[in-house]
């Protein structure tokens, strides 16, 4: 029963990615980093084709994400506005006036790289940063009247572009990708 196996996941540190052969019928491993731990259990071929799916998904989900970001960064580069500015303002729109570390924690970036996209929105008159009654070092983002105006310019080019992204994708493999896609962040942030 000597056999090595070596995962082909290269995300994973060496010592995770080579497993002895004949060991019991389930493996299991801690993967730690400071804010996940992933239990990773291997019950044969049917567990490595769902771990081999999983990441054949996330490999698609970063690859869209850069062609989604560049397609916005085009489509709004009039406006001098790019996806991550987008976003921020996005945010401000859907939940209302809030803090940076509070915009950085609901969209799971950096509370430094969301303060450089509201310092450039600042800048350019989109938002203004207002008194914060709950923290006094710690300002509300909020839109100004120039901000809402540009975000529904950018809505209306959205929804355009949408409905033609959309056309042929059945509704039902978008509903079940996004069941997935939310659960696995769900998992992320647990």
């Amino acid at each position: 029963m000597g056999g090595l196996f070596l995962c082909r996941h290269s995300f994973l540190p060496l010592h995770l990615r080579t497993f002895r052969i004949g060991a019991p019928p389930m493996l299991t491993t801690l993967l730690s980093t400071s804010k996940l731990t992933i239990k990773l259990s291997l019950w044969g071929a049917a567990a490595m084709d769902a771990s081999e799916n999983l990441y054949a998904l996330i490999v698609e989900i970063r690859s869209n994400f850069n062609r989604l970001r560049g397609f916005a960064d085009g489509m709004h580069a009039d406006l001098a506005i790019t996806a991550s500015m987008r976003a921020v303002m996005e945010s401000v729109v859907d939940q209302g006036p809030q803090p940076v570390p509070e915009i950085a924690r609901r969209k799971g970036s950096s509370r430094q790289h969301i303060q450089v996209n509201v310092d450039a929105l600042c800048e350019k008159g989109l938002v203004e940063l207002r008194e914060n009654p709950a923290h006094k070092r710690s300002a509300l983002v909020a839109l100004t009247r120039k901000g809402r105006s540009a975000f529904e310019k950018i809505r209306a080019r959205e929804a355009l572009a949408l409905e033609a992204l959309a056309d042929g994708l059945p509704d039902k493999d978008v509903k079940a990708a996004l069941k997935v896609l939310r659960a696995l962040r769900q998992r992320l942030d647990q």
